[in-house]
């Protein structure tokens, strides 16, 4: 093993990435030195290398790692001879589980500026050709990206799990939906059909297998009997601020009209809804032998204060019995 200045004068036996790397400090008209070895997989197996290499030099051992989440990377440069201590590092960039970053990810940094291999990249890096953080930041890209196509419950269960150990106040992450889920960050949103949650009511997260969250009223059937094994998929909710002060946003919600089946009880109810520019997106009307009609309507709706003013009118037609919103 000898140390050796410059690419070697034949090249036909190396392979490509190595070729790469020596047609790379050449462009740059960098001058270095190289030892042929055997694949060094152990920073043990790098003593001998190093120490051919010279005191002046000294190996670097690099590592690509992550979250458990995937959503924050971290790109570790260090001494070869220095230990790698998950629990210092750990303790020093805030995350509390740390592994591998994914292949994957590393592959999209290469694509995006051109790199045919990883060891590539990290030449690149130390030669200030690339900076640390259009690699992070490529892998952050990614991963919201990926992230955007498949949510699993698992991940979500994680991310409440490490938001509830951690003795911090938890992120509340915005969705498009209204919605400000506890320690979840931009997350795919869903109302239950089964209680249809309007502005104003209490509601609850659920989180849905493979699905994300899904909102329910907090007096929802299908909430009040959850299995006690399933409890902990619930997770905090609330309505967040209305940006638009018009609340110009609709949500869907179900009633029951509970009636006298008399001539003209489904003309007045839809009178009500028009004169108040309520969209009715499904009417079905059950009567049955005792002179008596279930009515159910499907509309739109601003909020609890437009629905509570809505059945209030409702309740004055002549014949209505009593009216209750679906709650599973």
């Amino acid at each position: 093993m000898e140390l050796q200045n410059g690419r070697p004068e034949n090249v036909n036996d190396r392979l490509d990435k190595e070729i790469r790397v020596y047609d790379f400090l050449d462009k740059l008209s960098v001058t270095y030195q190289r030892v042929d070895h055997e694949a060094a997989m152990t920073m043990e197996a790098c003593e001998e290398i190093d120490r051919t290499l010279g005191d002046d030099t000294a190996i670097c051992k690099n590592l690509f790692l992550c979250n458990r989440q995937e959503t924050n990377f971290y790109l570790l440069l260090m001494p070869g001879d220095k230990p790698f201590k998950t629990k210092d590092l750990s303790a020093q960039i805030g995350s509390a589980r740390l592994s591998f970053a994914k292949p994957e990810f590393m592959e999209k940094v290469m694509n995006r500026y051109a790199f045919k291999d990883w060891d590539s990249v990290l030449a690149s890096i130390g030669h200030g050709g690339l900076k640390e953080g259009q690699v992070i930041n490529k892998m952050v890209e990614e991963r919201e990206k990926k992230l955007k196509r498949e949510v699993t419950d698992a991940t979500i269960l994680d991310t409440i799990g490490d938001n509830n150990r951690a003795a911090v106040v938890p992120m509340r992450g915005k969705s498009k939906s209204g919605i400000v889920v506890k320690g979840i960050h931009d997350l795919a949103v869903r109302f239950s059909k089964c209680c249809n949650p309007v502005p104003g009511d209490e509601i609850v997260g659920f989180v849905t297998r493979g699905r994300g969250v899904t909102i329910h009223r907090t007096d929802c059937i299908n909430v009040l009997n959850l299995p006690e094994m399933e409890r902990n998929r619930l997770i905090d909710a609330e309505w967040q601020a209305e940006e638009d002060e018009k609340g110009t946003a609709t949500y869907a919600t179900e009633i029951s009209i509970y009636a006298n089946n008399r001539i003209g009880m489904y003309v007045d109810i839809a009178r009500i809804f028009t004169e108040r520019e309520i969209d009715v997106t499904n009417m079905n009307a059950r009567p049955n032998k005792q002179g008596k009609a279930t009515i159910t309507m499907s509309f739109d709706i601003h909020g609890t204060e437009e629905l509570n003013t809505l059945m209030a009118k409702i309740r004055q037609i002549d014949g209505v019995l009593d009216i209750e919103r679906t709650t599973g």
